[in-house]
C-alpha cells in the first residue's frame, strides 16, 4: 500500500508547492501595482484584485471613506492596470452633488433623444432632469488615459412602464458626448485605440486628448468612431477604413459656450440673441458645427428656457461669407 500512496502523497505536495509557487508570483506582479495605488489613494479599504475578462487587466477594487458623496454608501471605485504597471482607467462612484457645475448645468438642459430611439416614444424630448420621468440612479467619474468623463446612469421612475434606462456621458465642461440606451453589462472599459489611429489623430489634431474610441465592421469597411478633446472642442470623427485608406466620413464640433466659437461667428450669434426678446446668452444649450462636403461650416446653436425653444442655423461658406440659413 505504501508504494501507491507515496507517489499520490508526493504528487500532493507538488501540487500545494506548485500552487503557493504561483500564488507568490501573483502576489508579486501586483507587489508594484498596489504600491501605485495606494500612492494615489493612501485611505483605499475592502481592496480586492481580480482579471478583466480578456486577461488584458489586472483591476484593482475598493472603496473611499465617504469624504466626497452625500450618499449613504462609500465612493466604489475600479482602477485598471495595464502594461508596463500604467493606469488605463479609473471609474469613480460619486455623488451628484459632487460633478462639476458645467455638467450639473447642462444636465438641467439635456432632453431624451437618443441617436437610435427609444423603447417607450413617450419618453422622446422629456428633460432628463424633470423628478416626475427620470431618477438618478448612479453617477461615475471616468478616467481613460488621463482624459476626464463624467457618466450618469438614469432610470425612468417606477410610475412608467417598461422600464428604461439611459446613460448619458458629458465631458468635464459639460458637453454631452454620449447618449444611449443602457444594456446589462458594464461597457465602461480602457481605450484600445490601434496605433495608425493614434498617428492620424496626431497628424490631424495634434495635442488632442481621446476621450472615446470605438471600432465596427460593415459591409466590408471598417468604422473608426473618435471622441477628441482639442483646445476644449469636443471633436466626433468617423473615418472610414478602406484598402488600408482612412476617409473622413463624418465630423462634428461641439462647443462648450459661445466664446469657444471663432470670433466672427461669436459675434454674429450674440447679435442675434441680443435681437430676441424670449432670450439670453444664459439659454444656450447646444453648440455644433458640421463640415459640409463643398466645404460649408453649419453651425447650429440651440436656445432653451422654460418657456421656449429655438434652434438657429448659421452658415459660413468656403468664402468666409456668414449668413442664417
Amino acid at each position: 500500500m505504501r508504494k501507491k500512496i507515496l507517489p499520490n502523497l508526493w504528487m500532493l505536495m507538488l501540487s500545494v508547492i506548485l500552487f503557493s509557487c504561483n500564488n507568490e508570483q501573483i502576489d508579486l506582479g501586483l507587489d508594484s501595482k498596489q504600491a501605485i495605488l495606494m500612492s494615489k489613494y493612501p485611505h483605499a479599504e475592502n481592496l480586492a484584485w481580480s482579471k478583466s475578462d480578456d486577461k488584458k487587466y489586472d483591476i484593482a477594487s475598493f472603496t473611499l471613506p465617504k469624504s466626497r458623496s452625500t450618499a449613504n454608501t462609500a465612493d466604489v471605485v475600479s482602477v485598471w492596470f495595464g502594461g508596463n504597471d500604467a493606469i488605463r482607467l479609473i471609474k469613480e462612484e460619486i455623488s451628484f452633488e459632487s460633478l462639476p457645475q458645467a455638467v450639473k448645468v447642462a444636465f438641467s438642459k439635456s432632453i431624451c433623444r437618443p441617436p437610435y430611439g427609444i423603447s417607450n416614444e413617450s419618453l422622446l424630448y422629456t428633460l432628463y432632469a424633470n423628478p416626475l420621468v427620470w431618477e438618478v440612479d448612479d453617477v461615475y467619474l471616468i478616467e481613460k488615459d488621463g482624459a476626464l468623463s463624467y457618466r450618469l446612469e438614469l432610470e425612468t421612475v417606477s410610475s412608467i412602464k417598461p422600464e428604461v434606462d439611459m446613460v448619458l456621458v458629458y465631458d468635464a465642461q459639460g458637453i454631452l458626448m454620449k447618449e444611449y440606451q443602457a444594456v446589462e453589462i458594464d461597457d465602461v472599459r480602457p481605450l484600445e485605440v490601434p496605433s495608425y489611429i493614434l498617428q492620424w489623430v496626431d497628424d490631424f489634431f495634434p495635442g488632442s486628448h481621446i476621450l472615446d474610441y470605438e471600432m465596427d465592421v460593415e459591409d466590408g469597411e471598417i468604422e473608426h468612431e473618435l471622441d477628441l478633446l482639442h483646445q476644449n472642442i469636443v471633436i466626433e470623427v468617423e473615418l472610414i477604413e478602406k484598402g488600408g485608406l482612412l476617409t473622413i466620413e463624418d465630423i462634428e464640433f461641439n462647443y462648450p459656450n459661445l466664446n469657444a466659437l471663432p470670433i466672427l461667428i461669436r459675434d454674429f450669434v450674440i447679435d442675434i440673441i441680443d435681437s430676441l426678446d424670449a432670450f439670453t446668452i444664459d439659454d444656450v444649450c447646444e453648440i455644433e458645427m458640421e463640415m459640409k462636403e463643398n466645404g460649408d461650416e453649419e453651425y447650429e446653436i440651440e436656445l432653451r428656457n422654460s418657456s421656449y425653444k429655438l434652434e438657429i442655423c448659421i452658415i459660413r461658406d468656403k468664402d468666409g461669407v456668414i449668413r442664417v440659413k
